[in-house]
């Protein structure tokens, strides 16, 4: 199921898709299930809570105490590029990159919209925008330019409409990233977060 047409990508030409990847689990196509994580460099990776029946099958998982979100090791080739966790803003462009069922790795472009919570997840704010979002893109990478802003959680089944397009839409939700900074700290013992100058600015993340 989707909500929006989910381009595919025939070649890997940046930091997006290059530290995008796939995790399955069962037989391709036939019967399994799929989901998509960030390696963060050489050793880290982050993905989606909820992905847990494959993370717990197939690596060591730590899991985020009450956001959708985990982390878990793996090795990948030394030269990887490090990725940079940022703020965002309302309004910003940004892009979920993630690898969707039968299509492969995709990319899609939105906006940021606003912020929510799901009733499962009940101490965790969530971010929404309107990115394209597909079965086994969950746990992708949400990206403004070549930095990481969030992790893709799923479709939001909230009320709202799209003022552009003038109709009732299911938008796409992801967990922002840059204050749990403390979390990924102690569990990688890394900083992956963009450096700014000490400015509070009202309406970021």
């Amino acid at each position: 199921m989707a909500n929006r047409v989910l381009p595919p990508i025939s070649s890997k030409s940046d930091i997006q898709e290059e530290n995008t990847h796939m995790t399955f689990l069962g037989i391709p196509v036939l019967a399994g299930i799929q989901a998509s994580y960030v390696q963060l460099d050489s050793e880290w990776a982050i993905t989606a809570a909820h992905n847990k029946i494959i993370l717990n099958s197939v690596w060591d998982p730590i899991y985020h105490p009450s956001c959708d979100v985990a982390l878990f090791r793996t090795k990948h080739k030394p030269d990887i590029e490090t990725v940079q966790i940022a703020r965002f803003f309302q309004n910003d462009e940004i892009e979920a990159t993630g690898y969707a069922f039968v299509l492969g790795l995709t990319k899609t472009k939105g906006q940021y919209l606003f912020d929510s919570t799901f009733t499962n997840w009940p101490n965790c704010q969530f971010s929404v925008a309107d990115f394209g979002m597909g079965s086994g893109i969950s746990g992708g990478g949400v990206w403004k330019e070549d930095q990481l802003i969030g992790v893709v959680t799923g479709m939001y089944f909230g009320s709202f409409t799209n003022i552009d397009q003038e109709q009732p839409f299911w938008p796409s939700a992801f967990v922002p990233l840059y204050y749990l900074d403390e979390w990924i700290l102690e569990v990688t013992g890394r900083d992956y977060r963009v450096t700014y100058e000490e400015k509070e600015v009202s309406d970021g993340q």
